[in-house]
């Protein structure tokens, strides 16, 4: 075992070697400023996984992302809420094995109106309802 201390990311690696063959595996935590979040890389007989969580905080925008690469397939999922002036939303998106899901709730609160919206497209379909 041994401790990382690489800038902005800081961690735990375990590496074995024996029988002319590696293995490797790391947790690590990450703060980037407005990004910080987790991951766990490991690799052995050639084969790699990667997974990674994070936290986003912008001004207007909170986000948790998760992506996931193994055996060169990628798997990525955001949830966000938007703090607009006249829009609070949660988003969704989620792709994988290229497909691509999209999904949004907003509550608009405009001067003269206020409403409910659901957006969603996925594999070329398309839903838009608007309540107001």
């Amino acid at each position: 075992w041994s401790y990382v201390n690489a800038g902005k990311d800081k961690g735990l690696r375990f590496n074995i070697t024996g029988f002319n063959k590696t293995a490797d595996a790391m947790w690590s935590y990450f703060n980037d400023g407005v990004q910080r979040g987790i991951r766990f890389n490991a690799s052995a007989l050639n084969k790699t996984v990667d997974a990674t969580w994070t936290f986003v905080n912008l001004t207007n925008e909170k986000s948790l992302k998760f992506k996931a690469v193994a055996l060169n397939r990628t798997v990525n999922a955001t949830w966000s809420f938007l703090n607009l002036a006249n829009e609070k939303s949660l988003k969704l998106n989620i792709s994988a094995l290229n497909k691509t899901l999209d999904a949004k709730w907003s509550f608009l609160n405009f001067t003269n109106e206020k409403g409910l919206k659901f957006q969603a497209s996925c594999m070329n379909k398309t839903i838009d309802a608007t309540w107001s």
